[in-house]
């Protein structure tokens, strides 16, 4: 169980740094784009702050609810595969996230 919290804290470390380095690349940049409709245009945007915290967030909850979870069930591999699946997830459509952010701004600023 221990393992399995410190894989999932481990992964959101890696993105609270993946999000500093984006913060510090966008940081004259007021707001991000969060959303894209079908056509390639932001549906929305967020405060620059919002927009690099949301996922190492989410990840945080994610843990959370899964560790809470593990009282449903005594199979300490099935929190270990939910924990590395929501963070590696959340970290994948993190760095997904901002390479379109990059690729938006670069195109549109």
């Amino acid at each position: 169980m221990w393992f399995a919290c410190a894989i999932g804290f481990s992964v959101i470390a890696v993105q609270c740094a993946v999000s500093l380095f984006v913060y510090f690349k966008f940081r004259d940049v007021p707001r991000l784009p969060m959303q894209w409709d079908a056509s390639g245009n932001p549906s929305w945007t967020a405060p620059t702050w919002i927009g690099v915290s949301s996922i190492p967030l989410i990840s945080v909850a994610a843990v959370i609810f899964i560790i809470l979870a593990k009282h449903q069930s005594s199979e300490a591999d099935e929190v270990l595969r939910g924990i590395a699946l929501a963070t590696g997830f959340a970290l994948l459509a993190q760095i997904y996230h901002f390479v379109l952010i990059s690729k938006y701004l670069r195109n549109n600023l």
